[in-house]
C-alpha cells in the first residue's frame, strides 16, 4: 500500500507543477507573476519531540509577525498566515501597481498532549518557532483490592 501513496504523491506534485506553469504563463501576460506565488514552497515545518516538550520550527522568511495566527488545542496546532503586500512603480506619467496575495493554513496533529498555557513563539530571521510544554501525565493510584 505504500507504493501507492507515494505512485498518489507524486502525480498530485505533478499536477500542481503542471497547474503553477499554466498560471505563471497566462498572468505573466498581464505582468502578474507575483499574484501566483504562495508560501506553500516555504512551508517545511519541522517537529521535534524531547522528554518534556515539542517544538515547531517553519520557515517563513518575508512574512510580517502580525500576519500570522497561531490556533492550538491540547492535541493540534494550526498555523495561518495572510499576507497583502503592494508595490507601487514608475516614475513621471506612468505608475505601476502589483498586488500580491500569500495565503498558508497548516495544521498539524500532535503526538502528545501539551500544556496550552505555556506554549510561547518567536519570529526571528525568517524562521517561526513555536515551543510547546508537554502535559505532565498524572501517576495513577494503585489500590489494593482485598478479597
Amino acid at each position: 500500500m505504500p507504493e501507492l501513496i507515494v505512485w498518489k504523491d507524486q502525480q498530485f506534485d505533478k499536477l500542481r507543477r503542471e497547474m503553477d506553469r499554466v498560471f505563471n504563463r497566462v498572468w505573466g501576460d498581464f505582468g502578474l507573476t507575483e499574484l501566483t506565488k504562495t508560501i506553500t514552497e516555504l512551508s517545511d515545518i519541522d517537529l521535534t519531540e524531547t522528554r518534556d516538550s515539542l517544538k515547531v520550527k517553519v520557515n517563513i522568511p518575508g512574512i510580517n509577525p502580525e500576519d500570522i495566527n497561531i490556533d492550538i488545542t491540547e492535541n493540534d496546532l494550526t498555523i495561518k498566515i495572510e499576507s497583502k503586500v503592494e508595490k507601487v512603480t514608475g516614475g513621471k506619467g506612468l505608475v505601476r501597481t502589483r498586488q500580491s496575495y500569500k495565503s498558508f493554513t497548516r495544521t498539524i496533529q500532535l503526538p502528545s498532549r501539551i500544556t496550552v498555557d505555556n506554549v510561547r513563539a518567536t519570529y526571528k530571521e525568517g524562521v517561526l518557532t513555536i515551543n510547546m510544554p508537554k502535559l505532565k501525565q498524572k501517576k495513577g493510584r494503585v489500590l489494593k483490592i482485598e478479597i
